[in-house]
């Protein structure tokens, strides 16, 4: 096994060559190899210069590479963790509201959450340790409270035990936190990808659903559950879903995994379980993805399961826009060198997915990113990749799709309208439009004379408006990912 992953290692520049066959392509544009294990992996605009930039940390190295245009990364920018340190997870956000970007990362050993506050410039101060009393899991970022400071919410387990829970910590904005509610969780958590952090009934509040592992190990079960939240940083009963779960003969059940998107375009994210075994059958684990469709107001119907892989249980997956029709795909990423490491499903616009082949399959993904990076319009794969020692930020160009509206920079929250002008030629006409910020945008709205029409869970926008003949004030809204909006508006005469 240790040949097999090494060679896999070495040969990862060969196996992300574009095939002309594969259904979705991306080209490498940048890869810088580090001495470490890949621990955690950010896409935020960290140098505010319009371009996002990547993050990445080996081991107890953090590296910063600003990106220099057209794909091209320049070299890392590094900042020593505490020695000894074992991270699990990281993401960027504005934790003290200063305009800079930090890094909240969180760690298995020891068990604390450390906020990096950003200097603008790829360095970092002194981190801010956040101590835990139990292992971290998982963390998501969002304003529980909606007091224009970014919260934190830590999926958290006792060693060794399914008794996890969610542990809720308002943001101080200073980049500290005050400890807030304790939410149960019913079983087991896996290792990250457990949560995730959205307003799931479309109130305008954060809520948050995590995947649990119940049940004993002679009979699981697996669920997942919604707290949904009040806006004042508390959450409510959480609802219980079951999902879907067998395991073969002489197999070991694993906790199932989470991903979060809007699969119907209703613009209330629907969710999807990876449940999975280890070393049962002929192979040594299986997994399949349970995809339930969201109603709009919280409620959840399983819609679609499929296989996902016959040599691994549960992995950590991405909701994007892979292949540019504002539908809501899937990506799958792992380090099982039978699998491969990257798979791909696209979706119908309906929340059913069907697998397509892509040229990043053959990589080992310990952790992923989608980002338009090249600022062209379409969503391009970054990846922290590797192991046994070494790892590689990679940096992948999407070349799917037809473009609809190239983003504004990245530097501020930004809104464009692409089309149509100040002058249609018909009463019927469609929209284009994008949207960007340092961290990413949560959503677009399309607004029509002070009444919002359209809105979706995407960075881009495209949209056919019927109007009446006359003048229009046509309005664009980006909702940055965790706090502020930005927007543009247009005087539109429609002839």
């Amino acid at each position: 096994m240790f040949v097999s992953r090494l060679w896999r290692l070495l040969t990862i520049l060969c196996l992300l060559s574009g095939a002309g066959w594969a259904q979705l392509t991306y080209k490498t544009t940048s890869d810088t190899n580090f001495s470490g294990n890949p621990d955690g992996l950010a896409v935020a605009d960290i140098n505010r210069d319009g371009l996002p930039d990547v993050a990445v940390i080996a081991d107890s190295t953090l590296s910063v590479m600003f990106n220099h245009g057209g794909g091209a990364f320049g070299s890392p920018h590094n900042t020593a963790l505490p020695a000894g340190s074992g991270s699990l997870q990281m993401l960027a956000a504005d934790m003290n509201n200063d305009g800079k970007i930090d890094l909240v990362i969180a760690q298995e050993q020891p068990m604390q959450v450390l906020v990096l506050l950003g200097n603008g410039d790829g360095t970092f101060r002194a981190p801010l340790v956040l101590s835990l009393v139990n292992q971290p899991h998982g963390i998501a970022l969002g304003d529980f409270n909606r007091d224009g400071k970014i919260d934190l919410a830590v999926e958290e387990c006792q060693t060794n035990t399914s008794n996890c829970d969610v542990a809720i910590f308002l943001g101080n904005g200073t980049g500290t936190f005050t400890p807030g509610s304790i939410l149960p969780t019913a079983g087991a958590a896996a290792l990250s990808h457990t949560m995730v952090a959205a307003d799931l009934n479309k109130d305008g509040k954060i809520d948050l659903a995590a995947a649990n592992l119940g049940g004993s190990s002679t009979a699981p079960t697996a669920n997942f559950q919604v707290f949904f939240g009040n806006g004042d940083g508390t959450f409510r009963t959480p609802v219980t879903v079951a999902v879907p779960f067998t395991i073969p003969a002489n197999s070991a059940a694993m906790p199932p995994t989470i991903v979060a998107g809007d699969f119907t375009g209703n613009a209330a994210p629907s969710i999807g379980i990876e449940t999975g075994t280890i070393c049962g059958g002929s192979a040594c684990g299986q997994a399949e993805m349970n995809i339930f469709i969201n109603n709009g107001a919280g409620g959840f119907t399983l819609k679609q399961t499929f296989s996902t892989s016959s040599n691994e249980g549960p992995d950590a997956w991405v909701a994007a826009d892979l292949n540019n029709d504002r539908k809501i795909d899937l990506i799958r990423f792992s380090g099982n060198i039978r699998t491969g490491g990257v798979q791909t499903w696209l979706n119908n616009g309906s929340g059913f997915f069907t697998a397509v082949s892509n040229s990043f399959a053959g990589l080992e993904a310990a952790h992923l990113d989608i980002r338009d990076i090249d600022l062209d319009g379409r969503h391009d794969l970054i990846s922290d990749a590797g192991g046994l020692g070494m790892s590689g930020a990679i940096m992948a160009l999407n070349s799917n799709g037809t473009v609809n509206c190239p983003p504004p920079p990245s530097g501020a929250i930004h809104a464009k309208l692409c089309t149509p002008g100040s002058t249609t030629s018909s009463t019927t006409f469609t929209v284009k439009a994008s949207g960007n910020s340092p961290v990413g945008i949560q959503r677009l709205e399309l607004w029509v004379d002070g009444t919002k029409r359209a809105q979706i869970l995407n960075d881009q926008l495209l949209t056919t408006l019927t109007l009446s003949a006359g003048t229009h004030t046509i309005t664009i809204v980006a909702v940055d990912r965790y706090i502020g909006i930005s927007k543009t508006t247009r005087t539109v005469n429609v002839q």
